[in-house]
């Protein structure tokens, strides 16, 4: 909701401390931090903070190569 209302700052403070308390209770691996991983690195890329955004994307496609395999559609939706 944030993030539609052009809150961004407030969210990405979110979403840093969702994926913080996410990893450290639920792991990398975790659906739910995949998630957490991804929606940060997107909300990054449309505030145009490209570097923070990469390597969260390049993080989120590591895990879902690891957990999903190469060829799993969520791992190659990534790649678009």
């Amino acid at each position: 909701v944030l993030r539609e209302q052009a809150h961004l700052a407030e969210a990405k403070a979110l979403y840093c401390e969702a994926l913080k308390k996410s990893r450290a209770t639920l792991t990398n691996h975790h659906p739910v931090t995949m998630t957490i991983t991804y929606n940060l690195a997107a909300l990054l890329e449309s505030m145009k903070e490209f570097h923070e955004a990469e390597a969260l994307f390049r993080e989120h496609l590591a895990v879902c190569k690891a957990k999903l395999g190469e060829d799993h559609p969520d791992t190659l939706g990534i790649l678009n």
